[in-house]
């Protein structure tokens, strides 16, 4: 299936319309930003099979090689790869927090490679007197430079190079670098449709917890700038209201902190008792996280309709119930 006739379907919802739907649905209003999702279907638990998958041990490798940078600096890139590549092999890159060494993603990174998924999270250079567009700018071509190096990623993975599929190709960020994975599908900070940073080779992207930003105007009629499919995990009530109609997805998933009790994206040691106690919000993101990749990624309408599923679903650990929303 062509890359535009995917992202067709899955604006209109797992192929069907919502128009279509709407009637049939009298307690959700049409209105602007997050509605109730209205196609849910419970005669599958794939999100309890990802939980039970990533919350132990999981099955990946881990290493790093280097590109040269048009500046002559070299840019390291962390590559995390299943320990059984499938047939057809995504490729994810990961953007870390500002001033987090990819390192200290590591356990995300594996969970998601578990899943068949090569996973690139670039030690993105940093500046001290760069200002948030001017780092946000930097990550994104770095982002992108991973992906016309193609070459040099195909090396790491040996033998099993020809699996990785160019067309399976999404982002996922944490914090401030949530921000620049949605950049890359052509969301711009704080939810506005902005194609300065998109790249058409990005078909998913997903910002996990992403900073919080001032409410801002957003222009409805500028949803066109959207190049991808995207997800938002996290406190989506605090963020700004997404355009109506814009396919922008959200599960609301509220840890005790925001770097999971130091699981990832922190400059320090986890403490123990933190690390234990938010380790099922963590695998309960990484879990929702898959469902959504999968769904656009491998075109597993399976997974779309678990995703859908989870609204209202009570996981333990999590004190809220999970929410889904669909702009």
């Amino acid at each position: 299936m062509a890359i535009t006739h995917r992202r067709a379907l899955i604006r209109a919802g797992l192929g069907l319309s919502v128009a279509g739907l709407a009637p049939a649905l009298p307690g959700i209003a049409a209105a602007q930003g997050w509605m109730p999702n209205p196609f849910a279907r419970r005669d599958a638990d794939p999100f309890a099979t990802l939980l039970t998958e990533l919350s132990g041990v999981t099955a990946a490798s881990t290493t790093q090689f280097a590109t040269p940078l048009p500046d002559g600096e070299t840019l390291l890139v962390r590559a995390t790869l299943p320990a059984s590549p499938p047939e057809r092999m995504g490729l994810l890159l990961l953007v870390p927090d500002t001033g987090v060494d990819p390192a200290r993603y590591d356990l995300l990174a594996a969970g998601l490679a578990s899943q068949g998924y090569l996973v690139l999270a670039p030690v993105c250079h940093t500046v001290s007197d760069d200002t948030p567009a001017q780092r946000e700018h930097r990550r994104v071509a770095e982002c992108r430079l991973i992906l016309d190096r193609i070459l040099a990623v195909r090396s790491v993975l040996g033998a099993s190079a020809e699996r990785l599929d160019p067309n399976r190709i999404g982002s996922i960020g944490h914090g401030d670098g949530a921000w620049t994975a949605l950049g890359l599908i052509g969301w711009g900070r704080g939810l506005r449709p902005d194609a300065t940073a998109s790249d058409g080779r990005v078909s998913a992207a997903v910002g996990l917890l992403p900073g919080q930003v001032p409410p801002a105007r957003i222009d409805s009629q500028a949803v066109d700038r959207v190049s991808g499919q995207g997800l938002v995990v996290g406190r989506i009530d605090a963020l700004p209201v997404p355009p109506e109609g814009s396919g922008l997805w959200g599960v609301s998933l509220q840890p005790d902190s925001a770097n999971f009790g130091g699981l990832i994206g922190t400059l320090g040691r986890a403490r123990a008792d933190d690390a234990r106690r938010e380790r099922p919000a963590l695998t309960a993101a990484m879990a929702v996280s898959t469902l959504y990749l999968d769904w656009v990624l491998k075109e597993r309408n399976e997974s779309g309709r678990a995703l859908a599923a989870l609204d209202g679903r009570t996981v333990e650990g999590l004190v809220r119930p999970l929410a889904v929303r669909k702009a």
